[in-house]
This record gives structure tokens, sequence and C-alpha cells, in this order.
């Protein structure tokens, strides 16, 4: 088998990816597998771009059968990790918006991965995240 990268570098790329599923934990620590990344990206996204989700959406997105992702969006429904917001007063549509916590739990995640990023390219003295871009 012949490869560019040496057992240091898998190591460190294994390291990397680890710490940074990690962090994911511990903003869902419930989060089961990629389904819950996906949703939650994406949910964020369309947040930061000011473009409503609904629900067909979201289960779209997480590429489970119809039924699993449903109950994986009403479970974090019912967590409050996510929320329905009525598209207007007595209307039966809604969107679905990040919770105030997940939106901080996102953006302390985003920081801390930042710090990471930054440190793996060699800035060992990141240690604020403001004052770090990747653009």
């Amino acid at each position: 088998m012949v490869t560019a990268l040496n057992a240091y570098e898998i190591a460190r790329v294994i390291s990397f990816v680890s710490r940074i599923r990690d962090r994911f934990q511990l903003i869902l620590p419930f989060a089961e597998n990629e389904a819950h990344w996906k949703i939650v990206s994406h949910l964020i996204q369309r947040f930061m771009e000011g473009r409503p989700v609904v629900l067909t959406e979201l289960v779209q997105v997480s590429e489970l059968p119809y039924a699993t992702a449903h109950r994986r969006i009403s479970g974090m429904l019912n967590q409050g990790t996510i929320e329905k917001l009525n598209r207007s007063a007595g209307a039966k549509r809604f969107e679905i918006v990040p919770s105030e916590r997940l939106l901080k739990d996102f953006f302390d995640y985003a920081r801390a991965i930042k710090i990471e990023l930054a440190n793996l390219y060699g800035d060992t003295d990141a240690g604020d995240a403001d004052e770090i871009f990747f653009g």
C-alpha cells in the first residue's frame, strides 16, 4: 500500500477529527450519527443566510427514511434544540429555527474549531478565536 501520509500525519488527522467530533457531541450529546450534523449544520447555515427552513427540507437533508428523520427532528423540538416558528398568526404553516441555546452552542463550537485549525497550522498562540479569520 502506497501513501503520501506517514503514521504521524495520520495520527494527527485522526486526533483532529476526533476533537472536532467530541466538541460537536458537547452541543448535542444525544446526537447518534451524521444525520444530526446534517440537520444542525443546514439549519444554522440557512439561519445565517436569513432563509426559512421547513420540516420537509430537514427530512431531506438528514438523508434518513422519512419516519426516522421525523422522529429525530421531533426529538430535537422536544429537547428545545430547535423551535417551530409560525409564519403568521393562526397559520398552520411554520418554519424551523435553531433555538437560542443551539445558536450560542454552535457559535462556541465554531470558535473552538477556529482555534483547533490555527493550532493545526502552527499558530500556537491562537487563544482568542475572534482574532483569527478564515476566509
